[in-house]
Protein backbone atom coordinates (compact mmCIF):
# COMPACT_ATOMS: atom_id res chain seq x y z
CA UNK A 1 0.00 0.00 0.00
CA UNK A 2 1.43 3.39 -1.03
CA UNK A 3 2.10 6.05 1.60
CA UNK A 4 -0.56 8.53 0.30
CA UNK A 5 -3.26 5.81 0.45
CA UNK A 6 -2.07 4.65 3.87
CA UNK A 7 -2.14 8.23 5.17
CA UNK A 8 -5.61 8.76 3.69
CA UNK A 9 -6.93 5.61 5.37
CA UNK A 10 -5.39 6.70 8.69
CA UNK A 11 -7.14 10.08 8.46
CA UNK A 12 -10.50 8.49 7.53
CA UNK A 13 -10.35 6.12 10.49
CA UNK A 14 -9.66 9.05 12.83
CA UNK A 15 -11.74 11.71 11.13
CA UNK A 16 -13.60 12.70 14.33
CA UNK A 17 -10.28 13.56 15.99
CA UNK A 18 -8.90 15.29 12.89
CA UNK A 19 -11.96 17.49 12.30
CA UNK A 20 -12.24 18.35 16.00
CA UNK A 21 -8.59 19.47 16.12
CA UNK A 22 -9.02 21.48 12.91
CA UNK A 23 -11.98 23.28 14.51
CA UNK A 24 -9.89 24.02 17.61
CA UNK A 25 -7.06 25.47 15.54
CA UNK A 26 -9.47 27.59 13.48
CA UNK A 27 -11.16 28.99 16.59
CA UNK A 28 -7.94 29.82 18.44
CA UNK A 29 -6.39 31.38 15.30
CA UNK A 30 -9.46 33.55 14.74
CA UNK A 31 -9.40 34.71 18.36
CA UNK A 32 -5.72 35.62 18.28
CA UNK A 33 -6.10 37.52 14.99
CA UNK A 34 -9.26 39.35 16.10
CA UNK A 35 -8.17 40.29 19.63
CA UNK A 36 -4.35 40.39 19.20
CA UNK A 37 -4.29 38.47 22.50
CA UNK A 38 -2.62 35.14 23.26
CA UNK A 39 -4.72 34.65 26.41
CA UNK A 40 -5.95 31.16 25.51
CA UNK A 41 -2.97 30.01 23.47
CA UNK A 42 -2.04 27.64 26.30
CA UNK A 43 -4.90 25.44 25.08
CA UNK A 44 -2.79 24.44 22.09
CA UNK A 45 -0.04 23.13 24.38
CA UNK A 46 -2.61 21.30 26.51
CA UNK A 47 -4.00 19.66 23.38
CA UNK A 48 -0.49 18.57 22.35
CA UNK A 49 -0.06 16.96 25.78
CA UNK A 50 -3.46 15.29 25.32
CA UNK A 51 -2.25 13.79 22.05
CA UNK A 52 0.80 12.10 23.60
CA UNK A 53 -1.13 9.30 25.38
CA UNK A 54 -3.19 8.70 22.25
CA UNK A 55 -0.05 8.22 20.15
CA UNK A 56 1.39 5.94 22.84
CA UNK A 57 -1.83 3.91 22.89
CA UNK A 58 -1.72 3.54 19.10
CA UNK A 59 1.70 2.00 19.51
CA UNK A 60 0.63 -0.16 22.44
CA UNK A 61 -2.31 -1.78 20.64
CA UNK A 62 0.08 -3.20 18.03
CA UNK A 63 2.08 -5.07 20.67
CA UNK A 64 1.36 -8.77 21.01
CA UNK A 65 4.15 -9.76 23.38
CA UNK A 66 4.50 -8.79 27.03
CA UNK A 67 8.10 -7.57 27.04
CA UNK A 68 9.87 -5.04 29.23
CA UNK A 69 9.45 -2.40 26.51
CA UNK A 70 5.70 -3.10 26.41
CA UNK A 71 5.41 -2.69 30.18
CA UNK A 72 7.43 0.54 30.04
CA UNK A 73 5.19 1.84 27.26
CA UNK A 74 2.08 0.98 29.29
CA UNK A 75 3.38 2.83 32.37
CA UNK A 76 4.31 5.87 30.29
CA UNK A 77 0.86 5.85 28.70
CA UNK A 78 -0.92 5.78 32.08
CA UNK A 79 1.25 8.64 33.35
CA UNK A 80 0.32 10.87 30.42
CA UNK A 81 -3.31 9.77 30.03
CA UNK A 82 -4.80 12.32 32.52
CA UNK A 83 -3.57 15.12 30.23
CA UNK A 84 -6.37 14.31 27.76
CA UNK A 85 -9.45 14.81 29.99
CA UNK A 86 -7.62 17.50 32.00
CA UNK A 87 -8.59 20.10 29.38
CA UNK A 88 -12.18 19.98 30.66
CA UNK A 89 -10.98 21.89 33.73
CA UNK A 90 -9.75 24.74 31.54
CA UNK A 91 -13.35 25.92 31.69
CA UNK A 92 -12.30 27.31 35.08
CA UNK A 93 -10.58 30.12 33.18
CA UNK A 94 -13.98 31.55 32.27
CA UNK A 95 -14.43 32.71 35.86
CA UNK A 96 -14.67 36.49 35.93
CA UNK A 97 -15.17 36.71 32.16
CA UNK A 98 -18.28 38.84 31.66
CA UNK A 99 -17.29 40.42 28.36
CA UNK A 100 -19.08 40.23 25.05
CA UNK A 101 -16.75 37.44 23.93
CA UNK A 102 -17.72 34.98 26.66
CA UNK A 103 -19.91 33.00 24.25
CA UNK A 104 -16.95 32.60 21.88
CA UNK A 105 -14.48 31.80 24.66
CA UNK A 106 -16.86 29.18 26.04
CA UNK A 107 -17.14 27.54 22.63
CA UNK A 108 -13.36 27.75 22.20
CA UNK A 109 -12.55 25.98 25.47
CA UNK A 110 -15.35 23.43 24.97
CA UNK A 111 -13.93 22.57 21.54
CA UNK A 112 -10.50 21.90 23.02
CA UNK A 113 -12.05 19.99 25.93
CA UNK A 114 -14.05 17.82 23.51
CA UNK A 115 -10.93 17.10 21.46
CA UNK A 116 -9.17 16.07 24.66
CA UNK A 117 -12.05 13.77 25.55
CA UNK A 118 -12.03 12.23 22.08
CA UNK A 119 -8.31 11.52 22.42
CA UNK A 120 -9.00 10.05 25.86
CA UNK A 121 -11.82 7.79 24.63
CA UNK A 122 -9.81 6.52 21.66
CA UNK A 123 -6.85 5.89 23.97
CA UNK A 124 -9.08 3.78 26.23
CA UNK A 125 -10.28 1.85 23.17
CA UNK A 126 -6.67 1.13 22.22
CA UNK A 127 -5.83 0.07 25.77
CA UNK A 128 -8.86 -2.23 25.77
CA UNK A 129 -7.80 -3.71 22.42
CA UNK A 130 -4.36 -4.45 23.85
CA UNK A 131 -5.76 -6.00 27.06
CA UNK A 132 -8.13 -8.21 25.06
CA UNK A 133 -5.12 -10.40 24.23
CA UNK A 134 -4.41 -11.12 27.89
CA UNK A 135 -7.51 -10.62 30.03
CA UNK A 136 -11.16 -11.78 30.05
CA UNK A 137 -13.95 -9.21 29.74
CA UNK A 138 -14.64 -8.81 33.47
CA UNK A 139 -11.03 -8.10 34.40
CA UNK A 140 -10.68 -5.67 31.49
CA UNK A 141 -13.69 -3.70 32.74
CA UNK A 142 -12.27 -3.52 36.27
CA UNK A 143 -8.89 -2.39 34.97
CA UNK A 144 -10.48 0.27 32.76
CA UNK A 145 -12.47 1.56 35.75
CA UNK A 146 -9.23 1.74 37.76
CA UNK A 147 -7.49 3.61 34.93
CA UNK A 148 -10.36 6.09 34.66
CA UNK A 149 -10.29 6.75 38.42
CA UNK A 150 -6.51 7.23 38.29
CA UNK A 151 -7.03 9.75 35.50
CA UNK A 152 -9.65 11.58 37.56
CA UNK A 153 -7.19 11.72 40.47
CA UNK A 154 -4.49 12.91 38.06
CA UNK A 155 -6.79 15.74 36.97
CA UNK A 156 -7.12 16.85 40.59
CA UNK A 157 -3.40 16.86 41.38
CA UNK A 158 -2.73 18.61 38.07
CA UNK A 159 -5.30 21.36 38.53
CA UNK A 160 -5.04 22.04 42.26
CA UNK A 161 -1.58 20.81 43.26
CA UNK A 162 -0.01 21.82 39.92
CA UNK A 163 1.84 18.56 39.42
CA UNK A 164 2.30 17.23 35.90
CA UNK A 165 3.43 14.01 34.26
CA UNK A 166 7.07 15.11 34.30
CA UNK A 167 7.07 15.38 38.10
CA UNK A 168 7.17 11.60 38.38
CA UNK A 169 10.82 11.96 37.35
CA UNK A 170 11.69 15.57 38.25
CA UNK A 171 9.88 15.84 41.61
CA UNK A 172 8.95 12.31 42.72
CA UNK A 173 9.31 12.71 46.49
CA UNK A 174 7.02 15.71 46.79
CA UNK A 175 4.44 14.03 44.55
CA UNK A 176 4.60 10.76 46.49
CA UNK A 177 4.31 12.61 49.81
CA UNK A 178 1.11 14.34 48.68
CA UNK A 179 -0.38 11.12 47.35
CA UNK A 180 0.40 9.19 50.53
CA UNK A 181 -1.23 11.92 52.59
CA UNK A 182 -4.38 11.67 50.46
CA UNK A 183 -4.50 7.89 50.94
CA UNK A 184 -3.59 7.80 54.64
CA UNK A 185 -5.86 10.71 55.61
CA UNK A 186 -8.81 10.54 53.20
CA UNK A 187 -11.25 12.39 55.47
CA UNK A 188 -8.87 15.35 55.62
CA UNK A 189 -9.15 15.75 51.84
CA UNK A 190 -12.86 15.73 50.93
CA UNK A 191 -12.34 17.83 47.81
CA UNK A 192 -9.63 15.47 46.58
CA UNK A 193 -11.77 12.35 46.73
CA UNK A 194 -15.01 14.13 45.88
CA UNK A 195 -13.52 15.46 42.66
CA UNK A 196 -11.84 12.13 41.90
CA UNK A 197 -15.06 10.12 42.28
CA UNK A 198 -17.29 12.60 40.46
CA UNK A 199 -14.88 13.16 37.59
CA UNK A 200 -14.33 9.40 37.42
CA UNK A 201 -18.09 8.85 37.16
CA UNK A 202 -18.38 11.54 34.49
CA UNK A 203 -15.50 10.11 32.43
CA UNK A 204 -16.76 6.55 32.81
CA UNK A 205 -20.33 7.36 31.77
CA UNK A 206 -19.06 9.54 28.91
CA UNK A 207 -16.91 6.67 27.67
CA UNK A 208 -19.88 4.30 27.80
CA UNK A 209 -21.85 6.79 25.72
CA UNK A 210 -18.98 7.12 23.28
CA UNK A 211 -18.62 3.42 22.60
CA UNK A 212 -20.95 1.76 20.10
CA UNK A 213 -24.02 0.15 21.75
CA UNK A 214 -23.06 -3.30 20.52
CA UNK A 215 -19.67 -2.97 22.20
CA UNK A 216 -20.88 -1.78 25.60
Amino acid sequence: MSKPISCYNWLIQRQSIVFSIILCMALITARVLYTSSILYLFLVWNLILAGIPYLLSEKLKTRNRMKLSTISLSVLLILFLPNAPYITTDLFHLRGNFGDSIWYDTLLILSFAWSGLLLFFHSLNNINAFMRQWLPHGKRVLLLVAIILLCAYGIYIGRYLRFNSWDVVSNPFSLLSQMLDHVMNPFSHPRTWGMTLLYGAFLGLSYLSFRKPNKV
